[in-house]
């Protein structure tokens, strides 16, 4: 059992470029005649930052001020608990008002429950992104295990895919499921070696509710498809790419099945997990903190995070408390 941290990491809320601080955390929102300069500056210091071959950035359309900031009152950023190995897959389960989450380098799923209590929910499990379906199973994309898994409720685990025509999958990262069933998830080769990689490719994949497994990415095993994310009408499908830092969206059909595809925005570097509001709005953990943008790509601002980021996730009353995973580190923050 992990020992719950009472201290709190402070953070500042501003909403202008110059009140920013390197030694405590901050949440910084864009002025809208500066938003395009320093989403270009930040594309230009990234060092990995690329363009996936075939792609161009989309300039993100002229703020509709309809739109409500979703970083206008927050609180402040709360350090829940720490001396974890490497954290991933925060996923809220609200009929237990429970955080579970990933810790990859111990294999081992932890769950805090109402009472604040952390505590081992699973262990000697290969994991990483989590989600509970329609049945509140919890799905796994097991890393290391190299497989897209269930565990039922008998705590047994199933697999339910772990090649593609034939080839080992890499090391499935994170998942977003479909109302109708389907679910979606990213292949890239963290949990093995990219050299011995048997699909020959990083991957984003659709497993349907009948057991097909099809691919609707495969690109070169370095362009490391990560996050990913429905929006609210499940009509965009979101994934975060890691080494450009780009967030691409597919458009979905009523059936599930992915259309057109396209560059949404590109990050600070290093996307990775995100979640996605009632309203539309992406919180993308990257180098920045967490990156939060509206549907139409404009960038409201970031909150900062006193580590790496990677990954988050809504939960709470009313779906308003954001939860953060660090590298080593599990925060909260309290939405409007």
């Amino acid at each position: 059992m992990r020992k719950l941290l009472l201290s709190t990491a402070a953070i500042i809320v501003c909403f202008t470029i110059g009140c920013s601080s390197s030694s405590t955390p901050t949440t910084t929102a864009d002025s809208a005649g500066s938003r395009d300069e320093q989403t270009s500056s930040e594309a230009e210091t990234s060092g990995d930052n690329q363009t996936i071959e075939g792609e161009t950035q989309t300039d993100p359309d002229v703020i509709d001020v309809a739109q409500t900031n979703p970083l206008e009152n927050i609180g402040e950023l709360e350090l829940i608990a720490s001396d974890f190995g490497f954290l991933e897959g925060p996923v809220y389960r609200s009929d237990e008002d429970a955080l579970y989450f990933s810790d990859i380098a111990a294999n081992t799923i932890f769950r805090r429950g109402d009472d604040g209590i952390i505590a081992p929910f699973r262990e000697n499990q290969p994991t990483n992104g989590l989600v509970f379906d329609s049945q509140n199973r919890l799905l796994i994309a097991t890393q290391s295990g190299r497989t897209l898994s269930r565990l039922d409720e008998s705590g047994s685990i199933m697999v339910l895919a772990d090649r593609f025509n034939e080839a080992l999958l890499n090391s499935p990262n994170d998942i977003a499921l479909h109302t109708n069933g389907d679910v979606y998830f990213t292949d890239p080769p963290y949990g093995i070696d990219p050299e011995l990689s048997d699909v020959g490719c990083a991957g984003v994949y659709r497993l349907q509710a009948d057991g097909n497994l099809s691919r609707f990415w495969c690109n070169g095993i370095d362009t490391r498809p990560n996050g990913i994310a429905f929006s609210p009408d499940q009509e965009t499908l979101y994934v975060a790419f890691t080494r450009s830092g780009q967030i691409l969206r597919w458009s979905v059909a009523q059936d599930g099945s992915t259309g057109e595809m396209d560059t949404f925005v590109t990050t600070a570097g290093g996307a990775d997990g995100m979640v996605i509001d009632g309203n539309g709005n992406l919180f993308i953990t990257s180098r920045a903190g967490i990156e939060v943008f509206a549907a139409d790509g404009t960038r409201w601002g970031e909150i900062s995070v006193p580590e790496q980021t990677t990954n988050c996730t809504l939960g709470g009353a009313e779906g308003k408390t954001l939860f953060i995973t660090g590298r080593t580190s599990l925060y909260s923050v309290q939405l409007q």
